[in-house]
């Protein structure tokens, strides 16, 4: 797979690395991204750059900078891979600017395409908030199912064959 994934000629998908590590921290400070995402506070620059170095050992997480016209607007990302089931996990995390936009069911689509292609992955999982109804709609409008509603935490898993 090549650095830059291009969508429609606007949207570009650059995986996390060391020149791009400090826009994972303005799009998760990004309007109430740390809320949705279940985070206490906003990332510092210090807790990002630590949090970069065990993201660069680990090699089982594979995050991506989303792009729009050459402007970083969200993070898409497959974790939690497991070989033997061909499972894994994604997320995905847009800055308010690039909501409503079609750029959510645009990463989902780069992010299944990428599981499935690189690593055989056959059915994905997530988690989403249940107050987050904007991402719940997405998801089921691209086909995920509801296989968990927890409402003693507040999240809806869900999950998709691809």
């Amino acid at each position: 797979m090549n650095d830059r994934t291009d969508y429609n000629n606007l949207l570009k998908f650059e995986p996390l690395n060391e020149g791009n590590i400090q826009y994972r921290a303005t799009i998760v400070n990004d309007g109430k991204n740390c809320e949705l995402i279940g985070l206490d506070n906003k990332i510092s620059p210090s807790d990002n750059i630590e949090w970069f170095k065990k993201y660069e050992t680990e090699k089982t997480k594979y995050f991506f900078i989303v792009y729009n016209n050459g402007e970083p607007c969200g993070m898409v990302g497959l974790m939690n891979i497991d070989p033997t089931f061909k499972t894994g996990e994604v997320f995905i995390v847009l800055n308010d600017a690039a909501k409503g936009k079609g750029i959510g069911k645009k990463s989902m689509d780069f992010i299944m395409d990428y599981a499935k292609t690189n690593h055989s992955v056959r059915k994905i999982y997530l988690s989403v908030l249940n107050e987050n109804t904007i991402a719940i709609n997405l998801y089921k409008k691209i086909g995920f199912s509801e296989i968990k509603n927890s409402s003693l935490v507040g999240e809806l898993e869900m999950e998709k064959s691809i």
